[in-house]
């Protein structure tokens, strides 16, 4: 579980073990689809972005930088379409044509 402090940082809290660590200076944007890794942002300028991977949840390395501030983030399966799935918008039980 990781839960944002606003303008500080990162907590990651295991429910299971009570562990916690702390990523300062970072804040949330997404989880990876399975959930291995984690896009984070700068707190002070919100225009760098770094990547968190298990389970070292207190390095992130930077993947990249922009020229303005990045304030939403969504993090798709590497099969995602601009559409959805095939079956988006078909009844209940309804077969793809795909």
């Amino acid at each position: 579980m990781a839960v944002g402090k606003l303008n500080e940082g990162t907590i990651f809290l295991n429910p299971g073990t009570g562990q916690r660590a702390e990523l300062a200076g970072w804040y949330l944007r997404a989880w990876s689809p399975d959930g291995k890794r984690l896009l984070v942002g700068d707190v002070a300028t919100r225009r760098t972005l770094g990547l968190v991977e298990l389970p070292d949840l207190t390095t992130v390395r930077t993947i990249g930088r922009a020229a303005l501030g990045v304030f939403d983030t969504v993090w798709l399966p590497p099969d995602a379409t601009a559409v959805g799935p095939a079956t988006a918008g078909k009844p209940a039980g309804a077969k793809s044509n795909g």
